[in-house]
């Protein structure tokens, strides 16, 4: 174990801003999945009126029942079944216990609507704080709106988020309490039309980012700086008149929609950053007319359609700026590479899953991308197995190079090709036959990493390195890893 831990480390050291990425069952991914996720909730919040129903599951999950019980939860959307699930996962009797071989598939757990008291107590949390410290004049009026919401935690948590940025009047909440009653008439989904309370008093600079969320696949984690670019792409953030700059004034609107319980914080940095966020699956399914007032690249995005043929003629782009740029194709996705005009100024290009791949169209960003220093390439395939590269063919800046999945067979490249390349990361290349010999020449290469490579690459690899030390150099690593553990 020391041994491994030294060896993983050292590769983790090697270069604190560029992670080996692995496959989740591989030693860095096991290490760097260990960290905790970091919710927007303390460890003690929970949703009022769920702890009888964790006395339950718990009770059920370590009773002395001969099998262990597999409890399913149940419950229509909204109602905490998420987070009575996660608060029994974490509960310390339960967590580090023995499973048994045999589990029995019991009845399952069905889980009740909050009661009036659980759920003013849950109103009262979001809009007046733990202290509950609010005027006794709005408690009857406030008891009158958590009954409209029919017991819904989610309900309750995103009318409470509304009723956080209204006047604490009287008449203020009974505007809120008449609205709830004319949706609760009209809509045959009543649990929709009270969600889009808050989404219609939203402020109309709030509404395309909080649409833009459905862009996103169900469930999925969005990574918040990636949505703030995208936000400022697309023309959503507006310069604010105390002279913050687009991206806090992006982290402004998103603290405002968590405020009001549309968006969800779903991992947090150590200094409290909010590093991922997310929306509930019910406020996906509002009515389509909600979401007509979203101009967002054309389309969703997790629907595969193709990608906009103008997408780089966005004025908010930032074409002379823009850095980064990662794209995740579908057999929907039939541009090829040299027709997508990526501007200039791009400095890491990660390209996934592309259809109609042509080494040739890589071979010629050498020349489009005079400032790019990252090029990942994943499991995009092609029916010409051969990459060769013309001397006309340099990527003077370029200091990491990864293949993943590629089906690249012959290689065919010289140390002009890549003058300032540093770091070679080939992972899963089954059919790759081997390096070219003459990187041996790349003076400033500093590591090749293989993993799940044929043999026959891994002894290039090899005798790279070799006639290095041969020369009197020691600085290059080669890492070979298959699976679980690693060969130095």
């Amino acid at each position: 174990m020391d041994t491994t831990k030294k060896q993983a480390m050292e590769i983790l050291s090697h270069d604190a801003n560029q992670v080996i990425e692995l496959s989740g069952d591989s030693l860095i991914g096991t290490l760097s999945s260990s960290y905790p996720i970091l919710s927007n909730q303390s460890a003690d919040d929970i949703v009022h009126g769920l702890d009888d129903d964790l006395e339950i599951i718990v009770k059920r999950l370590i009773g002395q029942s001969r099998d262990l019980d597999v409890v399913t939860i149940t419950g229509m959307g909204g109602i905490g079944k998420t987070t009575l699930a996660r608060k029994a996962y974490d509960h310390h009797p339960i967590r580090e216990n023995e499973v048994a071989m045999y589990a029995n598939i019991c009845s399952p757990h069905e889980m009740k609507f909050l009661s009036l008291e659980n759920g003013w107590r849950l109103l009262c949390d979001k809009v007046f704080g733990p202290k509950h410290d609010h005027p006794p004049v709005l408690e009857g009026i406030g008891k009158e709106i958590v009954e409209k919401c029919q017991g819904l935690p989610l309900t309750i948590s995103v009318t409470a988020g509304h009723l956080s940025k209204v006047t604490r009047t009287l008449e203020s909440w009974k505007d809120v309490a008449r609205t709830l009653s004319e949706i609760i008439a009209r809509q045959s989904d009543k649990c929709l039309g009270v969600l889009g309370l808050s989404y219609h008093h939203l402020p109309s600079r709030l509404k395309p980012c909080f649409l833009s969320m459905s862009s996103f696949p169900e469930d999925f984690q969005v990574d918040t700086r990636r949505m703030i670019q995208l936000w400022i792409a697309e023309g959503f953030i507006r310069t604010s008149k105390n002279g913050k700059s687009l991206e806090e004034v992006a982290i402004d609107y998103l603290e405002d929609l968590i405020s009001r319980n549309l968006i969800q914080a779903r991992k947090r940095r150590f200094n409290g950053e909010i590093k991922a966020c997310g929306i509930h699956d019910l406020l996906r399914y509002w009515p389509s007319s909600m979401k007509m007032d979203a101009k967002f690249s054309g389309c969703p995005l997790d629907r595969s359609y193709s990608l906009p043929g103008k997408i780089w003629m966005m004025k908010n782009l930032r074409l002379t700026k823009l850095e980064a740029f990662k794209f995740y194709g579908s057999t929907f996705f039939r541009h090829p590479i040299k027709r997508i005009g990526f501007p200039t100024s791009l400095r890491r290009l990660s390209l996934t899953r592309c259809i109609d791949f042509d080494w040739v169209d890589i071979s010629s960003t050498s020349m489009m991308l005079p400032n790019l220093e990252e090029l990942k390439l994943k499991r995009c395939r092609t029916f010409n197995h051969k990459w060769r590269l013309s001397d006309e063919n340099k990527f003077n800046s370029l200091k990491l190079l990864l293949l993943s999945g590629a089906n690249l067979k012959k290689w065919e490249a010289s140390c002009n090709n890549f003058p300032n390349l540093k770091r070679l990361v080939l992972k899963g290349c089954h059919t790759l036959l081997e390096i070219p010999a003459d990187f041996v020449d790349i003076c400033t290469l500093e590591s090749i990493e293989l993993h799940d490579c044929p043999s026959h690459a891994e002894d290039s690899a090899r005798n790279i390195v070799q006639e290095q030390e041969d020369m009197g150099n020691n600085f290059l690593k080669v890492y070979i890893i298959h699976n679980n553990y690693c060969n130095f």
